[in-house]
């Protein structure tokens, strides 16, 4: 079982840079442990996550994108 609804959740995106999920729907962090959520969408078989779009995240990838 997932620790969190957002594990699950179309409406999720994982920021790695600031280790949370972000909520498209209710565009904010969220830190805490969802039971329940009234813009909650479970994640199809193919689901593909998009990447966070923060602008740490960006930064970041920017970043990398300059090492290599």
């Amino acid at each position: 079982m997932a620790k969190t609804l957002c594990e699950t959740c179309s409406e999720a995106i994982w920021c790695p840079t600031w280790a949370e999920w972000r909520c498209k729907a209710k565009e904010k962090r969220m830190h805490v442990k969802l039971t329940k959520c009234s813009d909650y969408k479970k994640r199809d078989k193919n689901f593909k996550e998009p990447k966070c779009q923060c602008e740490s995240c960006l930064e970041n990838d920017d970043l990398w994108e300059e090492e290599e």
